[in-house]
């Protein structure tokens, strides 16, 4: 959070909102939204943070298909699917 509100590394936050969990293995993550005052001058949109976030388990390729994409496709399926999902409880503490 430091980094975000007082550095402002992707500008200035008008407000946020996030909670702390723990997963399944108990490894412990965060959820944040936050919202950054606009700047003409700063090329952080909504086309550039897609460009590298996302939020989507991908698609598993047809079972014949044995092309280095597909490949690489099967073990980010396998990686979020193992390591990402979890489930979220009542547990959860605010950050904020």
């Amino acid at each position: 959070m430091k980094l975000l509100v007082d550095k402002k590394i992707f500008g200035e936050v008008e407000h946020y909102i996030g909670s702390k969990e723990g997963q399944k293995r108990g490894n412990i993550h965060g959820h944040l939204l936050a919202r950054i005052k606009e700047d003409p001058n700063c090329p952080l949109n909504h086309e550039w943070v897609e460009r590298f976030l996302s939020a989507r388990i991908p698609d598993l390729p047809s079972p014949d298909d044995l092309s280095p994409a597909a490949d690489r496709q099967r073990r980010l399926h396998s990686i979020i699917t193992r390591e990402h999902m979890h489930d979220c409880n009542g547990e959860s503490l605010s950050l904020s």
